[in-house]
């Protein structure tokens, strides 16, 4: 027990250094700190809002449930699992970028237009890797499940009837989107 309070004294005796050092840039990080927690500017890329967290699954009907492939499979029949409205933190992007390990989640209404969008890694994916006994990697690949549950949050927006899901492929120039699945959303009371 000693030991731990010397050690404790001495962290904070160095701190307490440091601080009296740069204490102009400690006194500005407390500043922005109170000023981010009482609400004057934003403080992450999170807003709380109502939100809906979906337990989503997605399988390839074509294929046999354990195999993996070195390639995603292209026709999914996705199935809402189960949903929760709650308050909650969603996710804002700003500028997502894409690649093939992505999928674009996308809420639709009634009429079948884009209510909102996210981006998500592919749950799907699986890395495989080899090394040599020494522990120097050989090789390294990705490999795709067939049937897969997976979570996402979308704002809670009572016109959202449906899911669909897009696999980004590069072209050379930009990236496609791909349908790769489409779920609908079961019947729910909103508040």
């Amino acid at each position: 027990m000693k030991k731990i309070s010397r050690l404790s004294d001495s962290v904070f005796a160095s701190f307490h250094a440091c601080l009296s050092v740069q204490r102009g840039f400690v006194q500005a990080i407390i500043v922005s700190f109170i000023v981010m927690s009482i609400g004057l500017v934003e403080a992450g890329d999170t807003d709380i809002a109502r939100v809906i967290e979906l337990h989503l699954s997605s399988a390839s009907p074509h294929v046999a449930r354990d195999d993996l492939s070195v390639s995603p499979p292209t026709d999914n029949a996705v199935t809402v699992l189960s949903q929760r409205r709650t308050q909650g933190e969603f996710p804002r992007q700003r500028n997502p970028e894409l690649s093939p390990q992505h999928l674009v989640v996308v809420g639709l209404n009634a009429q079948g237009q884009e209510t909102s969008r996210i981006v998500i890694l592919d749950p799907r994916i699986l890395r495989a890797e080899t090394a040599k006994l020494s522990g120097q990697l050989t090789s390294s690949e990705l490999l795709y499940r067939k049937d897969v549950i997976f979570s996402v949050t979308i704002p809670d927006d009572p016109s959202v009837i449906a899911l669909r899901i897009y696999q980004p492929r590069w072209t050379g120039t930009e990236f496609a989107l791909d349908v790769i699945g489409q779920g609908n959303l079961p019947e729910v009371d909103h508040d």
